[in-house]
């Protein structure tokens, strides 16, 4: 089970919160509003569309990668 996991699981159906809990589920969040934010700050529609593509080559790339 990985840390975000037994977060969630500490949060929710274990009904407690110890000190390093959120932090795991923070770090994700953190993560996904970083990007979003880089994708919609590009200095026009060309460079919000290049930007996305990227990502999106890296995305199947990392798929890729770890297929097998």
């Amino acid at each position: 089970m990985d840390a975000a996991s037994r977060a969630l699981r500490s949060l929710t159906a274990a009904g407690e919160v110890d000190l390093t809990s959120p932090w795991p589920l923070l770090c994700g969040a953190l993560e996904n509003l970083a990007t979003g934010l880089w994708l919609c700050d590009g200095a026009g529609r060309i460079e919000r569309r290049r930007r996305a593509l990227s990502l999106g080559d890296e995305d199947m790339r990392d798929r890729q990668q770890h297929a097998g």
